[in-house]
């Protein structure tokens, strides 16, 4: 059960008001998940948030270092796998 903030006595959980001093009793409101709609939402604004932020980034690092589009960072013979710096950091998100 809630107690009052200014008297301290205990207040139903029903009751809007402290019975003892009358003051308003503040009720704690319960977390609300986010539906999936606005998670996909989010999902898809941080994504365009760190592409504009790799593209600067994959831009200088192709200017410094020429090959650096081209080449492969690690072994090649792995199916499906890719470590970019790029996918490295949707990894990491």
């Amino acid at each position: 059960m809630p107690h009052c903030k200014n008297c301290g006595n205990e207040v139903p959980e029903e009751s809007l008001q402290c019975p003892k001093c009358g003051k308003p009793v503040e009720t704690a409101a319960g977390l609300k998940l986010a539906h999936w709609g606005e998670r996909f939402v989010g999902w898809l604004i941080d994504i365009v948030i760190l592409g504009a932020i790799m593209l600067p980034l994959r831009f200088f690092a192709s200017v410094a270092w020429p090959g650096y589009a081209f080449a492969p960072s690690f072994p090649v013979s792995i199916p499906f796998f890719d470590f970019g710096l790029s996918n490295i950091v949707y990894f990491l998100y």
